[in-house]
């Protein structure tokens, strides 16, 4: 009887303003009936909204703050899946509209090579049973497709070896800049690829390649029949379900 008359007492009184600041954020992720039950909770000091930093570079997101609600110590399940799922959301909307400009800047930041390598290499990653190989002109895509494959499984080779045994084959020309070469990459050491962006990027690419992509017959006679995986793997990069002639450019545009 005593406990219930002190949750009453305490529903009365103002949130603490360190709750305000969490609860301010956790009211973007949980519906009303949800939020209203957490805060009340708050006030009886029966839960509590910690705000975790994800630590997303603004590439990713201009707000990487993720509310977690804890009842009796303890990461509530519940509500945290509420949270999380809202969370993801949000963010896979804001990167999945600038992906295909974003993400080959995560790929090498440091390295100077063709765009169209790190635009292919951030393809493939929406298409892990196509069988690219570079041919390796400059010595620095090797490092770039290890990256890659760490972002998630991929079958992208720099080998001559593997020629035939591949779906596109292209050389990648070197890129020459002389002296200001060596000045670009020193200040490409300065870029670095946080753990939170990995993070971020390996669960959106898992995400994404869930994503079944149907091309129409008309689309389909305007791309060769060898590169419809890499105009499929540019609608699923942006989350879409269906190709667009958009995606048919971007190919094109990459002069295979």
């Amino acid at each position: 009887m005593r406990d219930k008359f002190l949750d009453v007492v305490r529903l009365m009184k103002f949130h603490k303003k360190r709750d305000k600041f969490s609860l301010n954020f956790l009211k973007n992720y949980l519906s009303v009936e949800y939020y209203r039950k957490v805060s009340r909770r708050v006030k009886q000091g029966k839960s509590s909204v910690e705000i975790k930093r994800m630590g997303y570079s603004f590439l990713i997101s201009g707000r990487d703050l993720l509310p977690r609600i804890y009842s009796s110590g303890k990461l509530d399940k519940k509500f945290n899946k509420l949270v999380e799922k809202e969370f993801y959301a949000e963010k896979y909307k804001q990167f999945s509209g600038n992906s295909w400009l974003v993400l080959p800047e995560f790929i090498g930041p440091n390295v100077l090579v063709e765009k169209r390598i790190k635009s292919l290499l951030a393809l493939v990653l929406f298409a892990p049973d196509f069988k690219l190989n570079i041919i390796d002109d400059s010595g620095d895509v090797k490092p770039l497709v290890n990256f890659v494959k760490s972002l998630g499984s991929v079958r992208a080779k720099t080998s001559k070896k593997t020629i035939k045994r591949s779906d596109l084959n292209i050389i990648e020309k070197n890129v020459r800049l002389g002296k200001f070469r060596d000045i670009a990459n020193r200040a490409g050491k300065k870029v670095k690829i946080g753990e939170g962006d990995k993070l971020f990027l390996k669960r959106y690419i898992r995400d994404a390649r869930k994503i079944k992509v149907e091309i129409s017959d008309k689309l389909l006679k305007e791309v060769s029949s060898d590169l419809i995986p890499l105009v499929k793997a540019s609608a699923q990069m942006e989350l879409r379900k269906e190709v667009s002639l958009v995606d048919v450019e971007r190919i094109r545009e990459l002069k295979l």
